[in-house]
């Protein structure tokens, strides 16, 4: 086992989180009913728990930091009853004579949070048909589960990130940060959350956190998923040299995500918003940055019409964390995958060799998000299929597929100027079939050919497809999308000439017992250069000017950090002004990889396919 700690900062962060640990549920759910549990290592992510009855359920190897009021788990997390109890007793110990207790109104849970309570509590439902209970009382509740996932579609209906997580927390998961609440503006500075830890609570953070890499046999490294435009991210700046310490790893993954209200939206921002944001992101870029293995800002595309198959509310961010997460998902998989014993280097990949390809170079360690969800089917060749008619699954890779929409603020639509990349492919079609190896890797080879440069370059394709969680937001066209068992929705749209299908149709409440296709390309670009260039000179002049200073003192943030940070950023640009003349001077493969030329691409790639697939 090769074990990945996660640990969550922030709201958006945790939204984003329980979408992403949701699909992990939903995959190991799908993968023991059809068979294919053998893909992903639900070893590496979870970690076995006991319960108050002494039952053993697996829960995520997380950590997660939220303001007190932020959540509304009950016993989802145990989070709000130790809070209360710390509370209670440290009000005992510090004042001995009369006192008067004023206390908020309880946060309400959703009604799919108490359905699933019922479930669990009256199921050990697992064992239904053995205690004699009939199925039709279990899909009734099914029923009533389903229809409560569906409300949370409303406007407005999440108010919580918990209110749509379908997953067991460990009690001790969840850490409520002293004096912070949902949504204070005292919290909104980068700045702001650098001395947010007591000496108390910082050591509490640490300990949970070392207890987390103790019961790891092999730890691969720390997995971040942090809201950073903000005070969150200052805090992650602070603690995460201790972090690293605590959980003895030199290995961070740390994924910057911005809600509505950050990356997508500044365009709109004015006056001092605007400043305090562009003051946030510089702050961010060069504190984080320098802190983490790999930095990957990400934010939901804003234009609707970079993802055809989908309708989403980008001032949602109910909406837009599940994009997060579904990206996140598809990134991430590769150092998932369980290993096969016909062939050990075929589909699985640590954090670490990820790290080693997308690190192009000294301090140049950005990496950006693109990708399309769903995935056109891979439409038919006709002229081969002529050619060898005992072929029913002969597929054209040169598809007519939209571009790639990009997760990263800030770079255009789609990886250009790639300098190394990894690749993924999950659930492709063919003519309403699974899609064949060869085919899959042409159309990953085609996606990534639009600037024709040469790169070192990892792929892994996987027949699975993405099962869709119950509480999973309604963004997808419900023809774009496959059933279960595998039959496509896209190939039938497109066989009846259903162009309608890429702008409007039926749209599911809930997507139950579905899945849906993904192509991700996680790379790192020189699209960084002017990117970081831009802030980098833009820095000086807005931290020195009355506006800036203004904000700047509010965050309680000294010359010293607003110089220490400028000099971060002109080193970060100096690293990618180096590696613009020399690309290939520390990009890399994985020692263990096997390169080979691909003609149509016109660069090194290596193919991983997850085994056990029906269609090698």
């Amino acid at each position: 086992m090769h074990e990945i700690v996660t640990v969550q900062f922030g709201d958006f962060a945790n939204y984003t989180g329980s979408h992403f640990w949701n699909l992990q549920d939903e995959c190991a759910g799908a993968g023991h009913e059809h068979g294919t549990a053998g893909e992903v290592d639900e070893n590496i992510l979870h970690q076995e728990a006991c319960d108050s009855r002494g039952l053993v359920s697996w829960t995520p190897r997380l950590l997660i930091l939220a303001a007190r009021d932020s959540f509304a788990g009950g016993s989802l997390t145990g989070a709000p009853q130790a809070c209360a109890d710390s509370q209670a007793e440290a009000h005992g110990q510090a004042w001995s004579g009369r006192t008067q207790l004023h206390q908020a109104e309880q946060v309400k849970r959703s009604h799919f949070n108490e359905l699933l309570d019922e479930d669990t509590d009256t199921a050990d439902a697992r064992d239904l048909e053995s205690s004699g209970v009939s199925t039709a009382a279990q899909a009734s509740r099914d029923s009533l589960l389903e229809e409560a996932a569906g409300r949370l579609n409303h406007p407005r209906a999440v108010k919580f990130w918990t209110d749509f997580t379908q997953v067991l927390l460990h009690p001790r998961a969840v850490v409520p940060l002293p004096g912070i609440w949902h949504g204070a503006s005292t919290f909104e500075g980068f700045t702001q959350g650098s001395d947010i830890l007591t000496r108390e609570d910082r050591e509490d953070f640490l300990d949970r956190a070392r207890s987390l890499a103790e019961a790891c046999d092999s730890p691969q490294g720390l997995q971040l998923l942090v809201e950073d435009l903000g005070g969150f991210g200052g805090l992650v700046a602070d603690i995460l040299s201790e972090l690293r310490d605590s959980t003895a790893t030199d290995t961070v993954l740390l994924f910057a995500l911005r809600g509505s209200s950050h990356g997508p939206a500044r365009s709109t921002l004015q006056g001092s918003a605007q400043t305090a944001w562009q003051l946030n992101e510089a702050l961010s870029l060069a504190y984080l940055s320098s802190e983490a293995s790999v930095m990957t800002p990400m934010a939901a595309p804003r234009d609707a019409a970079s993802l055809p198959g989908l309708h989403w509310d980008p001032d949602q961010a109910f909406h837009t964390s599940a994009l997060c997460a579904a990206a996140l998902d598809s990134i991430t998989h590769p150092f998932r995958t369980a290993p096969s014993p016909a062939s050990p280097s075929a589909g699985p990949m640590t954090m670490a060799e990820l790290m080693q390809l997308l690190i192009v170079g000294p301090a140049a360690n950005l990496a950006a998000v693109c990708g399309l969800m769903p995935v056109p089917d891979l439409q038919i060749d006709s002229q081969s299929q002529e050619m060898d008619t005992r072929s029913s699954n002969i597929c054209h890779s040169r598809a007519q597929a939209p571009p790639m929409a990009s997760w990263t603020p800030g770079l255009r639509p789609a990886c250009h100027d790639v300098l190394s990349e990894s690749a993924v492919l999950r659930g492709p079609a063919c003519g309403g079939l699974p899609a064949s190896s060869k085919s899959a890797e042409d159309f990953l080879q085609t996606m990534s050919s639009d600037d024709g440069s040469r790169c070192p370059r990892q792929s892994f394709i996987s027949t699975v497809g993405v099962n869709i969680p119950l509480p999973f937001p309604g963004i997808f066209n419900s023809r774009l999308l496959s059933t279960s068992d595998g039959a496509p929705g896209f190939a039938n749209a497109l066989a009846a000439g259903d162009l309608s299908a890429l702008s409007g149709g039926s749209r599911p409440q809930c997507c139950s017992k579905m899945s849906y296709s993904m192509v991700t390309r996680w790379c790192a670009s020189r699209a960084f250069m002017p990117y970081i260039s831009e802030i980098t000179m833009r820095m000086p002049g807005m931290s020195g000017g009355y506006l800036g200073r203004s904000i700047l003192r509010s965050w309680n943030c000294g010359e010293d950090v607003v110089l220490e940070s400028q000099e971060k950023l002109y080193e970060l640009a100096d690293a990618y002004r180096r590696i613009s003349t020399d690309p290939y001077s520390s990009a890399q493969l994985p020692a263990n990889a096997s390169v080979s030329t691909s003609a149509l691409a016109f660069r090194p790639t290596t193919a991983r396919v997850a085994q056990g697939c029906p269609w090698q």
